[in-house]
């Protein structure tokens, strides 16, 4: 009697934990999906949102410009699954066009956006500059953020290490990382997780070439990222139109960062796998190698 009273026990608490665990996953998925919201919110359906990129054009910041050029905006419902906003303003002075196309995905705490810069005058634009595809501040973590990465291809064994750097309260330089040569993955992986703990943000940048990351740390104790291609300094020609690295952000809730690794696998197979006959395609797995440095180099 007393081992079927213990094994039942046993039976009641393991059924009782798995419930436990399924009410916390349950409510870090809401919490989650308020984040996302809210950031849609702030970003894309206000109409005077502060948008989540910045530029220089005619020696003029964006932040002064967009407030005082014509905005449209447009929602439309691709599938199931995403929702697509469109926000687009007009220079009424040089035909300039700055269109941000964004997707909300729904059953995942993420968002995608891609910026695009359209000259629809009749004349060359003036000089579009120091491109952000993405800029924006994360509120104050209270104990500081820190910063997951990754190093990407070293050709060594230290090859796509994880790295762990904290930012501390008050530190306040700039973190900033590109890739070498033109390589995206080149030393550095294009894919942050910003851990404030408790929660946190995951960046990917969608550039196959010299692109560009920036954390700082405010003295109010707020984050700012930054991220795009490296180095933007041009005109457009009447007609043309140039697009800056897709940016991809997850929200994430919770005290393992992994969860936001996570989330974002989870997007990726669901979103970016291609697929046939609705299941994922994967490639031949092949490699080569020439030269490979060291172990431990």
């Amino acid at each position: 009697m007393r081992r079927w009273i213990a094994r039942t026990c046993c039976g009641l608490l393991a059924v009782l934990s798995l419930a436990l665990s399924a009410a916390a996953e349950e409510a870090m998925k809401q919490e989650e999906s308020k984040a996302k919201t809210q950031w849609v919110g702030e970003h894309l359906l206000d109409a005077k949102a502060k948008a989540p990129f910045s530029f220089v054009y005619g020696g003029q910041a964006s932040a002064e410009l967009l407030s005082a050029w014509p905005k449209t905006m447009a929602a439309t419902k691709l599938d199931a699954a995403r929702t697509q906003h469109v926000l687009t303003w007009t220079d009424p002075k040089t035909g300039i066009e700055v269109r941000c196309v964004a997707v909300d995905y729904a059953g995942y705490p993420a968002v995608e956006w891609l910026l695009h810069f359209t000259n629809t005058g009749k004349g060359d634009s003036p000089i579009i500059e120091k491109i952000q595809a993405l800029d924006g501040i994360l509120p104050a973590g209270g104990e500081g953020f820190v910063l997951h990465r990754a190093v990407g291809d070293t050709n060594s064994a230290g090859s796509f290490a994880p790295v762990e750097e904290p930012i501390p309260p008050n530190d306040v330089r700039e973190r900033a990382f590109a890739p070498r040569g033109g390589r995206s993955s080149d030393g550095h992986m294009p894919y942050f997780n910003v851990d404030w703990h408790g929660g946190g943000m995951l960046l990917a940048i969608g550039w196959s070439g010299q692109w560009e990351a920036g954390f700082q740390q405010m003295a109010d104790g707020r984050l700012r990222v930054r991220a795009g291609q490296q180095l933007t300094h041009f005109t457009l020609h009447a007609g043309e139109t140039v697009r800056c690295p897709r940016m991809v952000l997850a929200f994430w809730r919770g005290k393992d960062p992994l969860r936001g690794n996570n989330v974002f696998r989870q997007l990726v197979l669901a979103h970016y796998l291609p697929q046939r006959d609705g299941k994922p395609v994967f490639p031949p797995v092949c490699g080569a190698v020439g030269r490979a440095a060291p172990d431990g180099t």
